[in-house]
């Protein structure tokens, strides 16, 4: 059998502590910041997201990956049957570390842990877009795009100039509905927002958020007021007919709350 790029890259790395070895083979460890306190070591915080360099991995694409770079997917050219011959081993080699079974896909998706979750949101199938139809014919007529991730929860204003969208990005987005465009993005919230809801006069707009606490905007996109006093994360909302609000959460709890005061009116307890 032929020897690979991936097997010269097993060997070099040698045997014994290869763990230890690439930890301290790290690109910018070290490192030293200027900070108010005078120079500080580098604290990096972003591995999960973005992760390091480390370089026996960087000279290895140098010197095995980035002299045959090219499309792959073809074996027409000698540079595309590199690339398509170390991708479907590099699959391989992947799926065997993570345990994966004949019935697993290993899928790239590019750069960093961020996209590989909007690669994993677009196979799903969440499109992260509300789309309107009429109700009359069933005719698709268009979608509100701007999300990022999956839209959780909806509300339309009485006059249907108005659309407000929560999303598990952590916004809220007021949409003109005749333009199909954002006019304001609402951003506060920590967590997913799972859902929100507009008032009876149409002026105040509630939000639910698994950062455990409701909040009040303007139609003007303001924010006016947080609602806290659930203990974990909130589900779902609306106004009554009084311009109340209304919310419950996964602490089993459904709470009553005057908006104007942010006081908690009543809790309903039994689930």
């Amino acid at each position: 059998m032929a020897v690979t790029a991936f097997d010269r890259f097993r060997t070099a790395l040698g045997s014994g502590d290869i763990a230890g070895r690439l930890h301290a083979a790290e690109i910018g460890r070290g490192a030293i910041i200027d900070g108010p306190f005078g120079p500080r070591d580098l604290l990096y915080a972003d591995y999960v997201a973005s992760g390091r360099a480390i370089r026996p991995v960087e000279e290895f694409v140098m010197s095995e990956v980035l002299p045959w770079y090219s499309n792959s997917h073809t074996e027409a050219s000698h540079c595309g049957g590199v690339m398509t011959r170390m991708r479907r081993e590099a699959r391989v080699i992947i799926g065997s570390l993570c345990g994966a079974g004949p019935e697993t896909a290993v899928i790239f998706a590019g750069s960093g842990a961020t996209q590989g979750l909007n690669r994993l949101v677009h196979l799903l199938g969440v499109d992260a877009a509300v789309r309107i139809w009429d109700r009359r014919s069933g005719a698709d007529l268009g979608a509100f795009e701007g999300h990022v991730h999956g839209v959780s929860g909806l509300a339309l204003s009485a006059d249907g100039e108005r659309l407000i969208t929560a999303s598990l990005d952590r916004t809220l987005k007021i949409w003109g509905v005749r333009r199909r465009l954002v006019d304001v993005t609402l951003t506060g919230h920590a967590l997913f927002v799972h859902d929100c809801a507009l008032s009876p006069d149409g002026a105040t707009i509630v939000s639910a958020s698994q950062d455990k606490t409701l909040r009040l905007w303007s139609l003007a996109g303001e924010p006016l007021r947080t609602l806290e006093g659930h203990t974990k994360e909130v589900l779902c909302c609306l106004f009554d007919g009084e311009g109340r609000v209304f919310s419950g959460g996964n602490d089993a709890m459904i709470r009553c709350w005057d908006p104007a005061s942010g006081r908690e009116l009543m809790t309903f307890a039994g689930h």
